[in-house]
């Protein structure tokens, strides 16, 4: 685990929170985006962030409440 350098944090956070890389706390992975029509794929507990909610300089940005079932996250997947 690559720890978080005091030159890197942008922002004070509450004392009980902890500064920690993005891959430290869920999976990258690149795909297909799941069709949005189909609530089969987006009523789930599995949230999604898509390219276009992480700013160059890593910051996750604008809406992202996206979420996906089980269904969704294996058929986006690529191996």
């Amino acid at each position: 685990m690559l720890e978080i350098e005091a030159s890197e944090i942008p922002y004070d956070i509450p004392d009980s929170w902890k500064w920690v890389r993005l891959g430290n706390v869920g999976l990258t992975v690149t795909g297909k985006t799941p069709s949005t029509n189909k609530h089969s794929l987006t009523e789930g507990k599995i949230p999604f962030v898509g390219p276009g909610n992480i700013a160059k300089n890593h910051i996750l940005t604008g809406d992202y409440q996206k979420w996906l079932t089980e269904e969704a996250s294996k058929s986006s997947e690529i191996a």
